[in-house]
């Protein structure tokens, strides 16, 4: 059965005046950043996307976080249409690099208007599609110019591993190929029912080298909003969601599905912590794929809180009264017990990479994401092949042993 291409829905985006002088700023705007940071930092938008609520009485506002636009936004009141309702803007705090708000207008305004800094503003609300992918097991993800035969894998994986019926692809500005080229990608695995790309047309933003250490990622504000847009517009009706890149595959130690888990999980959400894969093979890097590298570090100690990704049954989540923000490595206001689980691992492939993140960042933040990039040698006193690498990648792309270890006794 051919897979059904779902095209989605424009959002609807709201962006100061671009003959006025008001401005998004870095903080510290005196310091001087590189010209390649600046022109990743998103300046101009209030929201990306503005859409009514499965519920039909929220509607979502998200956009990049406040910064010097602060004041603007705590004072911001939105006027609903044609109810002429007007209500206070709500925001959650405490979110990284993204504005995730709402208010709440009466189910017949297909309108909202505001005025921001003396601007005035008045837009259409856009219809929520949690239709879509509704009874759908559902793996999603953000890219950029990743192979598109990494993509496929990606996809193929999840579908026959996990039991994956739908794939969501944010395409964010690939200029190696079209959306087109990542749809036809996806439509060629088999056993996927649905599957949609959307583009995501805003700047993913760098790390910001007049800041230290983690601090440095503020300014990325173009990928945790789509998490939260994708959960509450497209599929909240879905009956589980799982979070991994493309360069991510999440095994279970028991060979269990992660969406059967968590749709019985008591909290309806998972969250799982990463190991590495070593960039080790004897395959041409031109032609390599997840299931050409199979050796992870001797004796690497899973963070069980680092990193953690995370998989969710939207209809069992236990809520703490605010409605649930899914983001990078977390979902906010969702109850999951604050445990990590020792039964599901994140493999993240160092290799399957197109270094798309770390060649947008400044400073050596950047050269050391792009050590990524870089192949090892395999030394058995470094390195091991993984048994549960080594048996899923074989069960599920006929693989069964990495070349890059000839001798596999040498690594016992």
């Amino acid at each position: 059965m051919t897979a059904q291409r779902i095209n989605p829905p424009e959002p609807v985006s709201v962006y100061l005046d671009p003959d006025q002088p008001l401005r998004r700023l870095p903080p510290r705007p005196e310091l001087v950043r590189p010209e390649k940071f600046m022109a990743q930092f998103e300046d101009r938008a209030l929201f990306y996307d503005i859409f009514r609520a499965g519920d039909g009485k929220r509607v979502f506002m998200l956009g990049p976080i406040e910064l010097n636009l602060g004041r603007y936004y705590s004072r911001l009141r939105v006027t609903g249409h044609p109810s002429g309702k007007t209500v206070r803007f709500k925001r959650a705090p405490y979110v990284k690099a993204s504005l995730l708000g709402w208010v709440t207008l009466p189910p017949q305004d297909t309108e909202l208007s505001f005025q921001f800094a003396g601007q005035h503003f008045r837009v259409p609300i856009a219809v929520n599609h949690a239709e879509l992918f509704e009874n759908q097991r559902v793996a999603f993800t953000i890219n950029q110019n990743n192979e598109l035969r990494w993509i496929a894998d990606w996809a193929e994986f999840y579908v026959k591993e996990h039991g994956a019926t739908a794939a969501v692809i944010y395409d964010n500005r690939s200029d190696l190929y079209s959306v087109a080229d990542v749809e036809n990608a996806l439509a060629a695995v088999s056993g996927l029912k649905k599957y949609m790309v959307v583009p995501w047309d805003h700047p993913f933003g760098a790390t910001d080298p007049a800041w230290r250490g983690k601090a440095r990622d503020w300014a990325r504000f173009a990928q945790p909003v789509l998490y939260t847009q994708f959960m509450h517009r497209f599929a909240w009706r879905a009956v589980s969601i799982v979070n991994a890149d493309i360069d991510e595959l999440v095994i279970s130690s028991k060979r269990r599905s992660i969406f059967e888990a968590v749709e019985n999980a008591r909290f309806g959400l998972i969250k799982f912590p990463f190991k590495l894969v070593e960039n080790i093979t004897d395959t041409r890097p031109a032609e390599a794929r997840h299931r050409d590298y199979l050796a992870c570090e001797r004796g690497f100690v899973i963070n069980p809180r680092a990193l953690r990704k995370w998989a969710m049954a939207p209809a069992r989540l236990w809520l703490r009264g605010l409605p649930v923000l899914p983001v990078n490595h977390n979902v906010l206001h969702a109850i999951s017990g604050n445990t990590t689980s020792d039964e599901f691992v994140n493999y993240h492939f160092k290799a399957i990479t197109s270094g798309w993140r770390s060649k947008r960042n400044s400073g050596d933040l950047a050269t050391n994401a792009l050590k990524r990039e870089t192949a090892s040698r395999f030394d058995a006193g470094l390195h091991l092949q993984d048994p549960l690498l080594v048996a899923t990648m074989g069960e599920t792309f006929g693989k069964s042993a990495s070349p890059a270890q000839p001798d596999s006794k040498a690594a016992q």
